[in-house]
Parts: C-alpha cells; sequence; structure tokens
C-alpha cells in the first residue's frame, strides 16, 4: 500500500507539470530542426538541430541532470548512479514541414487545447512529457535503483544515425532502453529497414517523343506528394484529354498538364505520409509513372526510371514484381515505396526505394532480389541498372514479451490507462535497432492520428500529460527502488 500511496502521488505531480510540459514543447517546436540532406557539406547537422539541441540540453540541465555532448549531435543526460540504467531515447530533428498546413509548423502554436508543429509527436513533445516525468520523480523524492537516462539525438530522420553512432563511441550500452516515436501500448517487434537506389547511366536514343524530366519527393522515408515530367514531342492538348481520362478512371489521381513552350509540364499530386505505411497515403508519382508508360519516349536516363517505376513497382506497395513479397504472422507485409525520382537531361538517373522486411527476411536477400528483377527488366528494354543498399539499413527486430522490460512498461500502461497493454508490431524503423534491450512505448494512443510525417502534425495537451504519467509510471517500474519509496 504504501509503494502505491507514492506512485498515486507521483502521477499527481505529473498531471501537476501541465502549464511546464507546454511551455517546454512549444519553445522546442519554434525551432525549425531539419538536418541537410544529403549528409556531408561543411555544415552536415545545421543551425536548427544545433540550436534544438542546445535547448534540450538547458532543459535537462534545469533539473540538475548530468550532461554529456559527444560530438556536437546527441546529448545524454543522466540522474542517479549505479551500473545499470533505463535510458529513454528521443530525437530533435524532423522531417520538412511541407505545405498546406492550418497553423505556422514551426510555430508551437496552442490552439483549441492542442499544440502544433513538425516535431509534435516525432518527437520533440515525447522530451516534454519525459521531462515532466522526471519533475514528478523528483517533486516526490523517488529513490532510484538503476540511473535515468535521456539520449537526445538530431538525425534520426535522414536514416543516417550519426548520433547515435557517436552515442555508441562514447557511452556503454544502455541495460534497458525505451524509445518514445510510435504508440502505446507495447512495440516490441519491427520490420527491417532498407533504403535501395536504382541507377541507369546517361542515355541518348532518337525519337520524337522525349521525357526531359522526371522527378519527385523530398525524402526516402515520406511518399511522394508531388511528382513532375516535362515532356517533348508530344502536344500539350493530347496530354491534357489523356489526364481528364487518366483521372476519371481513377478517382484518387490528380494529374495536370500545363503547356510549357515547346514542351509539357505533367504534374502529380498524391498524399504524403510515412513510407512505413504507404496505404495510408497516395503516391504522386506511382500515378505519373502509370500516366506516362504508354507514350513511346525515345531512350534515355528519365525514360529507363520511368520503365523501372511503371514495371517493376506500379501500384504495388509490397514488393510482389520486385521478388520480395513476404508476410509475417506478427509483422504483416513487407512495404515498398518509392520516396524519391531524380531524373533529368543532364545526368544518371536514380529511384529510392525505401522497404520495410519482415521478419525472416533479411537485407541481404532483400536486395539480390531487386538486382534479379533489375537485371530481368534491363535485358528486355536493353537498359543498364545498377542496384545498391545504402548504410543505413536495418535488420527486423523482436524483443521477448516476458523480458523485464516489457513487464515493466505493461504494468506501467496498465496502471495508467486501465487498458491491457498488448505487444504490437510496426513497419517504421525507430532507434530501438540501434540498442540491446529496446522497445518503443508511445507516444500515441491506439485511438490516436498518427500525424508523424504529415501536415498539420500536433498533440493535445491531455495527451501530453497522460504521457508524462506513463513515463513517471514506466520509470517507476524499471528504475525506482519501490521499497524504499514511501
Amino acid at each position: 500500500m504504501r509503494v502505491s500511496h507514492s506512485l498515486d502521488r507521483v502521477l499527481a505531480a505529473a498531471e501537476a507539470q501541465r502549464d511546464r510540459i507546454v511551455e517546454m514543447i512549444s519553445q522546442l517546436l519554434a525551432i525549425e530542426s531539419i538536418r541537410p540532406e544529403p549528409p556531408g557539406g561543411e555544415d552536415p547537422m545545421g543551425d536548427g538541430c544545433r540550436e534544438c539541441l542546445a535547448l534540450a540540453v538547458e532543459l535537462c540541465r534545469e533539473r540538475d541532470m548530468e550532461v554529456r555532448i559527444h560530438e556536437g549531435q546527441v546529448a545524454v543526460a543522466e540522474m542517479g548512479s549505479g551500473p545499470e540504467n533505463v535510458a529513454l531515447v528521443v530525437h530533435m530533428d524532423t522531417v520538412p514541414a511541407g505545405e498546406g498546413w492550418t497553423h505556422p509548423p514551426f510555430g508551437g502554436a496552442v490552439v483549441d487545447g492542442e499544440v502544433w508543429g513538425r516535431g509534435a509527436q516525432d518527437d520533440k513533445g515525447p522530451l516534454a512529457s519525459i521531462l515532466g516525468a522526471i519533475d514528478a520523480l523528483i517533486a516526490e523524492g523517488a529513490p532510484l535503483r538503476r540511473r535515468i537516462t535521456v539520449i537526445i539525438g538530431t538525425d534520426e530522420e535522414t536514416g543516417a544515425w550519426r548520433d547515435l553512432q557517436a552515442f555508441h563511441a562514447a557511452e556503454p550500452m544502455p541495460t534497458m532502453s525505451i524509445i518514445t516515436d510510435a504508440d502505446f501500448p507495447i512495440i516490441n517487434a519491427e520490420k527491417g529497414f532498407a533504403n535501395i537506389v536504382i541507377e541507369t547511366p546517361k542515355v541518348e536514343g532518337a525519337g520524337e517523343a522525349q521525357l526531359l524530366e522526371f522527378t519527385a519527393g523530398q525524402r526516402i522515408n515520406i511518399v511522394p506528394d508531388a511528382a513532375r515530367a516535362l515532356v517533348a514531342g508530344i502536344s500539350a492538348e493530347w496530354l491534357e484529354q489523356r489526364a481528364r481520362a487518366f483521372c476519371l478512371s481513377r478517382p484518387e489521381a490528380r494529374i495536370t498538364v500545363e503547356p510549357m513552350g515547346a514542351a509539357a509540364l505533367v504534374t502529380a499530386a498524391g498524399t504524403p505520409t510515412h513510407a512505413s505505411t504507404p496505404a495510408n497515403g497516395h503516391s504522386a508519382l506511382l500515378d505519373l509513372a502509370e500516366f506516362l508508360a504508354p507514350e513511346p519516349f525515345a531512350p534515355s536516363a528519365a525514360e529507363r526510371a520511368l520503365r523501372f517505376v511503371d514495371q517493376l513497382l506500379g501500384q504495388d506497395l509490397h514488393g510482389e514484381r520486385l521478388g520480395v513479397f513476404a508476410h509475417d504472422p506478427r509483422m504483416g507485409l513487407c512495404t515498398c515505396s518509392a520516396g524519391k525520382v531524380d531524373a533529368t537531361p543532364d545526368g544518371a538517373a536514380r529511384v529510392w526505394l525505401n522497404l520495410r522486411p519482415v521478419w525472416g527476411q533479411t537485407i541481404d536477400g532483400v536486395h539480390r532480389a531487386i538486382q534479379a528483377a533489375a537485371q530481368a527488366l534491363g535485358e528486355r528494354l536493353g537498359a543498364e541498372y545498377v542496384v545498391t543498399k545504402d548504410d543505413t539499413c536495418r535488420e527486423p527486430l523482436y524483443v521477448s514479451d516476458d523480458s523485464e522490460l516489457v513487464r515493466g512498461l505493461r504494468a506501467a500502461y496498465e496502471r495508467v490507462t486501465g487498458q491491457p497493454a498488448t505487444c504490437e508490431s510496426i513497419g517504421g524503423t525507430t532507434f530501438a535497432k540501434a540498442f540491446d534491450n529496446a522497445v518503443v512505448f508511445g507516444p500515441c494512443a491506439p485511438d490516436e492520428p498518427g500525424l508523424a510525417h504529415e501536415r498539420n502534425e500536433r498533440v493535445s495537451i491531455e495527451a501530453l500529460v497522460r504521457n508524462a504519467k506513463l513515463y513517471a509510471s514506466a520509470l517507476w517500474e524499471l528504475a525506482v527502488d519501490g521499497e524504499g519509496a514511501g
């Protein structure tokens, strides 16, 4: 009874942090913390990420946490002592905002009980809730049996994870880690992650119809909401007629044609979403490729990229044409999203794929299958395709339902929400894959919309406070010395 009473006080103390939690998230959201991409250049981190990390460090130091910063791109804030620790892992970088927001994406506006901004769910809101939970533990003088470690990264969204490379080069592996970058109740299984690049060299071929440009996408891990092609040798009037018929037969498609001198600009609009759940959005790129495919374009790098997208992807979101279709009872179907295309008359063309393999598949196996499919297509077309995987690829993940970490989080979730804490699988890749014993816990409840990477990302104040209680309860289960709590 004494322990339960003490936890009740901690949860009440977390509730009391409401205004401070809102203040912290608004401050963090006001900073445009987007990592430059592709990685490299004179300043691969960018001023925004640097500023946001500095603010996060300041917030941790306000709580008298010991802070270590590694290579200027990851902060480790810690309280307590002893050989074991519970890590809570967040990142301050975000994907680009995109267009069409109701409230500014980098303003942190509080409107009708919600806080708006890119990163509200992914991943600045979770940091504010974690710090609210820590405030509650401090306020109640909760004694720790394990150190509490907050790891604050700045390079999650690019997939390069240079921040965690710096962390692991300087710090020991945490005893257990909680990643706050998806959903509640508990995610202890993740699909794999593979970025695959298909490149075809510059080609010059004769023909009246020319595909001068074929481009789409901003980031590999976002389903493209815009795609464009510059076409010569085909009348804009003809393309406009075809576009009307195409869109009538496919109500979800939005194709427009605009005369551009002697050429025609063809654009497609779609609905962006996270590449791990491509069915939740609609790809402008796949529509544009399907629309343009019947035209007899002369051989070029752009034309070769178009044929790859049309013939080996089509509207298939699960890699069947690529030879990587697979299903796992826990994880579901492998998914495939074409996130970017870059094809202009001046050089080679590239198509970037983001795949999420399931348990039983390997990254090397997926890579070999796509190589074989591209080679077969190249032989049919007389084209050359080079297929490579980048160094961000990661294998599928699973942590036992019966581990101490999962059992502790289950108890924490059920105590705060009164709901059963099931173990789930996701297609997304989180920082959990970078740790030995890590699962995802939050920030979205099962009945809340996941708005990460989407327009109008926002989080309710009620959810922020609830999450502070959940993280406080989780730390109570895993880090607090219950016998010494009074």
